[in-house]
């Protein structure tokens, strides 16, 4: 049997594996000694979470929450004032055209019309190729990022806390070192 990932050791110490398999990591552990330090240190830390007082949230916590992310309530008369502005605005604009092109309103409207249609045709196509791209990425970086957690749990369920710890400061050196780098040539 492999070395376990630190998922399989929280399953084996809250006992929710099958009997199979819990039978086949306890014959792995009475011969890998870092996996009986992992299941250790697990159990330790295990114990130290369950030794923390239970959180207590208020009855009325979501609403203050909420309350406090949306606080602004518009009233119905700014918003009606608002749309009335903006119609408003439109047929003064629509009046200065009609005066300023010498043209009759219908052909102005027409006109107008298949503008609009085109804007709006246009931003359509544009905006779903936008979201299907923007869509494409996120699923890839959510699988990219998914890989490396997955990399570095196993990673960390064969490494003792020392070394794990000398492969952060590692890695931080080198982001920052590249970060640097990166600016100073920009």
């Amino acid at each position: 049997m492999k070395c376990l990932h630190s998922n399989q050791i929280y399953l084996y110490l809250e006992k929710e594996l099958p009997v199979p398999e819990t039978t086949l990591i306890r014959d792995h552990l009475k011969e890998c000694p870092l996996c009986r330090k992992a299941v250790k240190e697990r159990r330790v830390f295990i114990k130290a979470t369950e030794s923390l007082p239970s959180l207590k949230v208020p009855p009325d916590f979501s609403r203050q929450l909420m309350g406090q992310i949306f606080p602004l309530k518009i009233p119905v008369r700014a918003s009606i004032l608002a749309v009335t502005a903006c119609f408003s605005v439109m047929l003064t604009a629509l009046f200065i055209l009609f005066l300023s092109s010498g043209q009759n309103l219908i052909n102005i409207l027409i006109s107008l019309n298949h503008s609009v249609l085109n804007f709006l045709k246009n931003t359509l196509v544009l905006s779903a190729k936008i979201s299907k791209l923007a869509f494409l990425l996120i699923k890839t970086i959510s699988q990219c990022i998914q890989q490396i957690f997955n990399d570095l749990a196993s990673l960390a369920s064969i490494l003792g806390p020392e070394l794990q710890i000398i492969l952060i400061i590692l890695s931080l050196a080198t982001f920052t070192i590249i970060y640097y780098g990166l600016k100073k040539n920009c």
